[in-house]
C-alpha cells in the first residue's frame, strides 16, 4: 500500500500513519504487515502479507 502526499500534506506525516495504521489493524487476522516505511520523498509505503494458514 502507498500513500502519495502532494504539496501541504507533506507537512503532516501523522496524517499518512495514522491511515497505515487503520489499513494495519483492519487486515489483523486476514493478513499481516511484513515492513513500513516511514515518509521517502512524497510517499510512504507499506507491504502487506496474507496471513499464515492453520491446518
Amino acid at each position: 500500500m502507498t500513500i502519495f502526499f502532494r504539496y501541504r500534506q507533506l507537512r503532516r506525516p501523522e496524517l499518512g500513519v495514522a491511515i497505515l495504521d487503520k489499513v494495519s489493524s483492519a487486515i489483523e487476522g486476514v493478513g499481516e504487515v511484513e515492513t513500513r516505511s516511514g515518509l521517502e520523498g512524497r510517499q510512504m509505503t507499506m507491504i502487506l502479507n496474507p496471513a499464515p494458514q492453520e491446518d
